[in-house]
Formats: structure tokens, sequence, C-alpha cells
């Protein structure tokens, strides 16, 4: 008799901890990041660049990583090759209006580049510095050259 309120209890008490795991879960800052993203808007070197009619390529965030994509042809050979793709991805931390990005250079040597974000209305700003300083203050690449500032609409 004893065996089985011991074993109930086990279970009961897996089941709690079970429980409290998943409330002290805090909810992924990332996830409305997450997808494909396309360039409608950039400002590089304090100038407003003009796409000439197409778009200014696409960011694609997944759980930990990112890529930048810079036009249609290598966006279409990255989806078809998944492998390609997740050798090319970069790692990120994504936090409440911050994403540390590490990007590799030519040597796929790691540099860490600060990044602001904010979300709004459907539409994702992100600025960050060329030269690798410290995270921006705000958006305002204009009065910066060191700055660049990306607006991005959700593709899928």
């Amino acid at each position: 008799m004893l065996r089985y309120r011991l074993g109930t209890l086990l279970i009961l008490l897996a089941v709690v901890a079970t429980s409290a795991t998943f409330a002290d879960e805090k909810p992924d800052p990332g996830k409305a990041l997450y997808g494909e993203w396309e360039v409608v808007e950039m400002i590089y070197r304090a100038t407003r660049q003009d796409f000439g009619g197409a778009n200014g390529g696409w960011f694609l965030f997944e759980p930990g990583c990112f890529l930048r994509i810079f036009d249609a042809e290598q966006r279409d050979a990255l989806m078809r090759n998944p492998r390609r793709k997740a050798f090319l991805m970069d790692r990120c931390v994504i936090r409440e209006h911050e994403i540390d990005f590490m990007v590799k250079d030519w040597r796929r040597e790691e540099r860490l580049s600060q990044s602001r974000y904010e979300l709004q209305d459907g539409k994702l700003r992100m600025i960050w510095r060329e030269d690798y300083g410290p995270r921006p203050d705000d958006f305002d690449a204009v009065k910066d050259p060191r700055l660049t500032l990306f607006v991005l609409e959700k593709v899928k």
C-alpha cells in the first residue's frame, strides 16, 4: 500500500515541477521577428538609398541566427539549398529592442555589431554602426554617417 502512495507522490511532484518550469519561462523577444523581412528603405552613410524600384534585399531571422540576403538571385539559390543557407547563417541574440549580431567577415571570423530595433505597424526599423561601435541611442541615421538604418516589412 505504501508503495502506491509513494509512486503517486512522485508523479504529483513531477507534474508540479513541470508546471512550475513552464510558468517560469519568459516569452521569446525574437518570436515576432522570426521569418523573412524585405528591406524597403535604407539610410547608409547619412544618405537615403534609391533601390531603383526594386527592394534593398532581405533579412531572415530564425532562433539564434540571421542571414542578410542582397539580391533575388542569391535569395532563390539559398532557399533551394537549405545546407548552404544554414552554413551562411550568422549568430544573433535578440533582446527587447536590441539585437547583437555576430557578423562573419571574409575570413569567417565573428565581429559584434550591436543594433537597436523597433517593431511598429508591421514595420521593423533596425539601426547599427558600420564601424562596430557601441549600440546607437536612436534611429537618426542622417546625423551620423557611421549609422545604417533599415526599414523592413515582413514577407512570411
